[in-house]
């Protein structure tokens, strides 16, 4: 039953937006089908290591992931351990990612950016205690260069 209907939506999905299933039967079994298609987590993962090889473009790979992230990975599924052993992996990148990016800015001065990533950063994770005294040094450092 289950198999009959995700084979006709994938059918229709494919009719309907004339594109390639994202979901496709091979093998006696479903895969999702990579071909032209990507999970935005996996181009995160990939986003934060190019950020912390620390390269020229490190600021931008760090500012492409940061954006990525907009929640905690699958929220609605609270009972899968997987989920909640990967939701807690991309949760630490980003903080980690975070972190680095915080750190490039002050090398370089931005504290309005600075204080943009931590506003940020605050609306994901509240209790981090880092972000706070990095927001917190940077509208004193923001002040202290206006005088």
């Amino acid at each position: 039953m289950i198999i009959t209907t995700l084979n006709r939506s994938s059918k229709i999905w494919s009719i309907v937006y004339n594109e390639e299933s994202v979901i496709v039967y091979e093998q006696d079994g479903y895969r999702c089908n990579t071909k032209n298609h990507y999970f935005d987590a996996q181009v995160f993962e990939e986003l934060c290591h190019c950020g912390f090889k620390m390269g020229d473009d490190a600021i931008n790979c760090f500012q492409k992931a940061l954006a990525l992230y907009k929640n905690k990975f699958l929220e609605e599924n609270n009972n899968d351990r997987n989920i909640e052993k990967a939701r807690t992996h991309y949760h630490d990148l980003y903080l980690k990612a975070t972190d680095s990016l915080i750190h490039l800015y002050q090398l370089q001065g931005y504290y309005d950016d600075i204080i943009e990533v931590s506003k940020a950063a605050l609306l994901v994770d509240y209790y981090d205690t880092n972000i706070h005294k990095e927001y917190l040094k940077a509208m004193l450092e923001k002040d202290q260069t206006r005088k």
